[in-house]
């Protein structure tokens, strides 16, 4: 519409094995037990995922203006068995303004401004358990050092 872009995605997903075959030795024995006679979720199964954003661009000045998100089910963590549950929902919105620049020999060069995760949510990606997991990992934080 005119200078107006939208956008959105949803994904949905089930991602499912059964009996480690290889690198074997960074498992529990009883895990591999469990594994090796049950399909659990892998690692990386998080059962929704979507996006979505909406820009305007000045028409006369070329300035961009958008806002983003970013929703997340959580991704398996260990439960009553290895990878038995999901961690927590998350969400992340992020604002950017974009200028383009014309200089006559570079094309696409633009000065930008990002706020990323312009609300701060703290939130987990990982905790560190899980099959295949091994360490805890976070979402960005917006985060700024006042003069």
């Amino acid at each position: 519409m005119d200078n107006w872009h939208f956008y959105a995605n949803l994904a949905i997903t089930k991602a499912l094995g059964k009996n480690i075959v290889s690198s074997q030795f960074n498992f529990s024995p009883d895990d591999l037990a469990y594994i090796a006679s049950h399909y659990i979720h892998t690692d990386h199964d998080q059962t929704y995922t979507a996006s979505g954003g909406i820009s305007y661009t000045l028409p006369t000045t070329n300035t961009r203006f958008a806002v983003d998100m970013l929703m997340g089910s959580g991704l398996r963590a260990d439960g009553d068995h290895p990878n038995g549950r999901s961690l927590p929902s998350y969400e992340q919105v992020n604002l950017s303004i974009v200028q383009k620049i014309d200089t006559g020999f570079w094309r696409g060069l633009e000065a930008r401004l990002d706020v990323i995760n312009l609300f701060d949510q703290v939130y987990q990606i990982r905790n560190g358990t899980g099959v295949g997991v091994g360490a805890p990992q976070f979402g960005p934080v917006a985060r700024y050092s006042p003069g």
